[in-house]
């Protein structure tokens, strides 16, 4: 059983095959010097073949973990680098290890040459591997994955960061390098149409108005409003908190729009189905689809990363898909349907 305290197995484990096979490249080595009867290669490939069984289990378990844990937009790239070496490591050994089998069979290890040769092929693999542990560690130490304090720190960010804005006549600050944060005050409509331009309806379908003086509602239509910002961007995550118990509809979150319509998107519908996909051609392609129960203020993340794609929804990972890596494009929003929206803010972040 996993302790409570721990998130998920993948740091029960994966600090042993790291060490065996660091083990085995120190035990090939070794054995260039050592008596065939203390070392060989075939004890060598015996280690190799097992660290990468354990390596398989470790990714595994790791792609387990991501969708367990919550992560700032600072660290979602260093996730997607962390997936990407592990991959590249498991893949690296188990070919390695399928190379030495086959040279056992056929004797090949026999001769000095090959030895050194293949003993030479493994420091790519050890390479990866630290790369791996690199972004791991990254992620544990300093932004703190699996702890469950980042959502309260985003809170609390946006608290501060709102008692600073009341005194200002615009929500909407955009950063020099183009990364922007919309919190709802009192002249949240003007932000919202100065900052975004429509590509179906327009802002008067909307009917957007300020509801206190920190939440913006914004009402849904039978025909599709989608609105975009007026920067265009890469990899990007976007945080919002909104509120979706009046929509009677679909709810959607746009990235990487491009000219002709193609985009990513995340969307939640009345049923509480979000889908992950994309626009291409006029055709749709469904990464991941799943169904949960939301009410009350979410808080939702939707993170484009190179060939990732994650969704989150109260710090909890609800799509993780992956595709071919788009191109530079809008971020947005997108209503269908009939009912409210009620937004308190947005924030978007460049990785």
């Amino acid at each position: 059983m996993i302790p409570d305290w721990l998130p998920n197995i993948h740091p029960l484990i994966v600090h042993f095959p790291i060490a065996i096979l660091v083990f085995a490249v120190l035990m090939n080595g070794l054995a260039f010097i050592l008596p065939r009867n203390w070392w060989d290669e075939f004890k060598s490939t015996l280690l190799y073949c097992f660290g990468t069984l354990c390596t398989i289990g470790a990714f595994y378990s790791g792609n387990q973990a991501a969708d367990t844990i919550y992560l700032i937009a600072e660290a979602q790239n260093i996730l997607s680098d962390h997936a990407d070496w592990a991959k590249i490591t498991m893949w690296y050994f188990a070919l390695y290890s399928s190379i030495r089998i086959f040279l056992h069979y056929i004797g090949g290890l026999e001769k000095k040459w090959l030895q050194l040769l293949m003993f030479i092929l493994v420091f790519p693999a050890i390479y990866s591997l630290h790369k791996t542990g690199e972004n791991g560690t990254k992620m544990v130490y300093g932004f703190g994955a699996g702890t469950g304090q980042l959502l309260e720190k985003e809170e609390e960010l946006i608290a501060t960061k709102k008692s600073s804005l009341d005194s200002l006549t615009t929500g909407f600050i955009l950063s020099e390098n183009e990364d922007w944060q919309w919190t709802i005050t009192k002249n949240a409509v003007e932000d919202l149409r100065s900052n975004f331009h429509w590509i179906h309806g327009d802002i008067l379908d909307l009917k957007p108005k300020i509801i206190g003086n920190d939440i913006l509602s914004i009402g849904a239509n039978v025909e599709k409003n989608e609105f975009l910002s007026h920067q265009t961007y890469q990899n990007v995550q976007l945080d919002m908190y909104v509120n979706l118990d009046s929509l009677i509809g679909e709810f959607k979150i746009i990235h990487h729009y491009l000219a002709d319509e193609s985009y990513d998107f995340i969307s939640i519908s009345l049923e509480g189905i979000v889908t992950q996909g994309r626009i291409k051609d006029g055709e749709s392609i469904i990464f991941e689809k799943s169904q949960h129960s939301f009410d009350g203020l979410l808080f939702i993340s939707v993170v484009g990363d190179g060939t990732h794609f994650r969704g989150y929804i109260n710090e909890k990972m609800i799509v993780h898909g992956h595709g071919d890596e788009p191109n530079r494009g809008y971020v947005g929003l997108g209503l269908t349907g009939q009912g409210k929206v009620f937004i308190k803010s947005i924030t978007l972040t460049q990785l």
